[in-house]
This record gives structure tokens, C-alpha cells and sequence, in this order.
């Protein structure tokens, strides 16, 4: 909104992934389950609408940085703190997420943080989970060889299990 320079995240869905959720009226009624679970710590709904084969839904951007430039220059311990918070925090909305029969893909590059509070705030995704085409485990971060997290660097993978994936 230039009027008042407020920041919004916009998500489309078409083609496929629009039919595969139910086309316009599947996910009408998806975000119609969003505003009614009000689940704390998902970015508030702006609008959402039809378009021209497409859907569309605007959620409000708060001011506070995005969680990979929240990670930059953070040393180990607080790197960790970090890290730990938020999966912990997109751990439990994802947990009233299902509880309010919604799935809620996390992606980190739409998760906000207050540095001051360290509360996490996450955008509601368009896509319910099991459609989403980042999500093949909910709220866990796609790491990578070589990727950065602030100071460290991931070397190499050494397993996966229940309780998540070791590096």
C-alpha cells in the first residue's frame, strides 16, 4: 500500500497446484479457516480473491527483519538460541494449524522476527502442506552442503531420522 508504505507478502496459486487444492473455492474456504483459527503468530490477512485462473492472498508484512537476515552476524550461541526458537515456534503453530484441520508449510524466507522480543512471526501458506511444493516436511528448514548459517557452514549431512536431520 503506497499510501502508507505498508509492507505485504503476495502469493499466487494457478495451473495445477490451483485445480490440486480445489481451484478458487478450495482455497477460499482455506483462507476463510485461516482467519477463523486466528492462530497466533500468522501474519494477519489483508485480501484475498479470484482472479483470471489464478488465486491470490496478501498478507500483512510486519517491519522486522526476515529470519535469514535475522541469522546474518550472529555468533554460535546466539545462532543456536536462534535456530532453536524458531523451530520451536514453527513446530507449535504448525501443531494448532492441524488441530484446526489447516496445514501450514513453514518457509523461513516468510518468517519475521522481533529481535527484541525474539517472537517469530510466519505467513500463512496459500497451499494447504500437503500441496505446497516446498514442503515435503512442514516446518523444517532444506539445508544444503556448504550452505552458511551465520558463522558456520554445514560440511556434511550425517543422518536423518524421526527426530529430524544431523549435520
Amino acid at each position: 500500500d503506497e499510501s502508507d508504505g505498508q509492507r505485504a507478502v503476495l502469493q499466487v496459486a494457478s495451473g495445477p497446484a490451483l485445480r490440486r487444492a480445489g481451484g478458487v473455492a478450495g482455497l477460499g474456504a482455506r483462507v476463510g479457516r485461516l482467519l477463523e483459527a486466528d492462530l497466533d503468530g500468522l501474519l494477519p490477512i489483508l485480501d484475498s480473491g479470484d482472479l483470471v485462473d489464478a488465486f491470490f492472498l496478501v498478507t500483512k508484512a510486519p517491519d522486522l527483519p526476515r529470519l535469514p537476515r535475522a541469522l546474518l552476524g550472529r555468533d554460535e550461541e546466539e545462532l543456536t538460541l536462534l535456530c532453536e526458537s524458531a523451530a520451536r515456534e514453527a513446530d507449535h503453530l504448525a501443531l494448532l494449524a492441524r488441530q484446526s484441520g489447516l496445514g501450514q508449510a513453514f518457509d523461513p524466507a516468510l518468517c519475521f522476527v522481533d529481535e527484541d522480543t525474539g517472537r517469530f512471526f510466519q505467513n500463512p501458506a496459500l497451499l494447504p502442506t500437503n500441496l505446497h511444493p516446498e514442503a515435503k516436511i512442514p516446518v523444517r528448514w532444506k539445508l544444503a552442503e556448504g550452505e552458511r548459517l551465520g558463522p558456520l557452514v554445514l560440511e556434511a549431512l550425517v543422518g536423518e531420522g524421526g527426530v529430524g536431520v544431523g549435520w
